[in-house]
């Protein structure tokens, strides 16, 4: 069984909505609309901490080059030189990922548990996406702003853009399922694949086996965080996804967030993909999510689009949600030259 539900919509007023909600524990599944919530995933990093990052970029609270370390007091070492721009970039040298829910069940333990972890690669050295660094992130955050990652999304970005739909923890229209329980990291840990880690799956007695539908799905924002982290829990609907877009991308931080640099796709905060139609080299900058949903902001068309699907709701082998987003991309520019 493949992902069961699947929402396009676009800036130019194209939309559709293909599946239903969930396909599990249900006798009658019911439709997916373009008003449904997802859980957001990784997008949350651009739509919370980055968009945060450039807020207070603006008020001069930091810059690209402020240490972390001015911040976080614990970050010493070869930690020490770690750089905000190093943390968006994904380029701090820090492990990618750790179910830290393995011995960490508050907050700060899994803080001083980062803190106290040795870098993986040297800093600046190469990309290695991080989860890690964007919780890092996240903590900088609530020390400048004297508020938790939730009171600060909620009064800079979601009150600012108007996101009466978006929200942490739980999604405030009809939610659409993902996985079935913690399957994916339980997996993870279990065989070590793709991240070499210490931590055993019989170490974690609360593996959820359930359904999840309107429950966040990543297991550190869920068990850690509460369903607040700064690298997940958002849930969010496709209309609302167009309308940060659109004007995130007006924010005069956008540019310089979504400069070229050391990686071709990859930028501070963002990503990106080319899509070449009629001679045109477009660059979407947006980003994915695990749990299979994207976004993109086009640099050549005043355009913005959206794909969101469940691909977690599977019992097979995951489709990458590059593999269903990049053929959209490429189709939506096509129609965009005529």
């Amino acid at each position: 069984m493949g992902p069961s539900a699947a929402v396009f919509a676009a800036s130019t007023g194209e939309s559709m909505a293909i599946g239903h909600r969930n396909l599990r524990e249900v006798h009658h599944p019911t439709p997916v609309t373009v008003d449904d919530s997802f859980d957001l995933a990784s997008i949350t990093k651009v739509m919370c901490t980055t968009s945060i990052i450039m807020n207070l970029m603006s008020q001069g609270e930091l810059s690209l080059q402020t240490r972390a370390s001015n911040f976080l007091s614990s970050w010493v070492g070869n930690k020490a030189d770690i750089t905000v721009e190093d943390l968006l970039r994904h380029r701090a040298g820090l492990e990618p990922w750790r179910p830290l829910y393995i011995g960490h069940n508050d907050i700060e333990s899994a803080r001083d548990f980062i803190a106290q972890l040795e870098l993986a690669n040297p800093i600046n050295s190469i990309r290695s996406y991080s989860d890690l660094g964007f919780i890092a992130l996240g903590e900088i955050i609530e020390i400048i702003t004297q508020s938790s990652i939730e009171e600060v999304f909620e009064e800079l970005i979601a009150s600012r853009f108007g996101l009466l739909k978006t929200s942490f923890r739980k999604p405030r229209t009809e939610p659409v399922s993902t996985s079935l329980g913690d399957r994916f990291e339980y997996e993870m840990v279990a065989t070590k694949v793709p991240y070499q880690i210490p931590e055993s799956v019989d170490d974690f007695h609360h593996w959820r086996q359930h359904v999840l539908q309107g429950e966040v799905s990543d297991g550190n924002a869920f068990h850690v965080f509460g369903g607040a982290s700064p690298h997940a829990g958002l849930f969010s609907t496709a209309d609302e996804i167009l309308k940060f877009a659109a004007q995130i991308r007006h924010d005069p931080a956008f540019p310089v967030l979504t400069a070229a640099g050391p990686d071709p796709d990859a930028h501070c905060g963002f990503i990106s993909w080319v899509s070449t139609v009629d001679g045109c080299a477009d660059r979407i900058f947006g980003h994915t999510g695990f749990t299979g949903v994207a976004f993109g902001i086009s640099s050549a068309h005043d355009s913005e689009l959206v794909l969101l699907t469940n691909r977690t709701h599977t019992d097979g082998k995951l489709t990458l949600t590059t593999d269903l987003w990049k053929p959209v991309i490429d189709e939506y520019h096509a129609v965009l030259h005529g």
